[in-house]
């Protein structure tokens, strides 16, 4: 656009231009607990790194929690995961409790009816 031009800039998706949250997963184990903390964003990119680390806790025959104080997104196909957990450790008879505090993964979690289904530890 030239200086002289009367036309508007074209708006920008400020989105693009912040760098995208890293995911990570971090398993350990706390009084006989398997922990899982999550960080970032679990969407369709996403999803096979936590259902492999989740797989992994499931395996080692003991509860387990997932923490997700730290994520920052969720979309379908992390909730997918989520309610697969669910599905196996109920199947199985094993404890997954999920850690979660406010923000969008909440809200999410909360519009869908999940937060009634799923074990929640505050």
């Amino acid at each position: 656009m030239s200086p002289d031009s009367d036309q508007a800039p074209a708006p920008r998706d400020l989105r693009a231009a912040s760098a995208p949250a890293v995911f990570s997963v971090h398993p350990e184990r706390v009084d006989g607990v398997y922990r899982l903390s999550v960080s970032g964003e679990l969407d369709l990119a996403t999803r096979d790194t936590l259902t492999d680390e989740l797989k992994r806790a499931e395996a080692s025959g003991s509860a387990f929690l997932l923490d997700l104080t730290d994520l920052t997104f969720i979309d379908s196909t992390g909730i997918a995961v989520l309610v697969d957990a669910h599905r196996r450790s109920a199947t199985d008879g094993r404890r997954f409790r999920i850690l979660l505090v406010a923000g969008q993964v909440r809200d999410v979690l909360e519009m869908t009816g999940l937060m009634e289904v799923l074990d929640f530890k505050e």
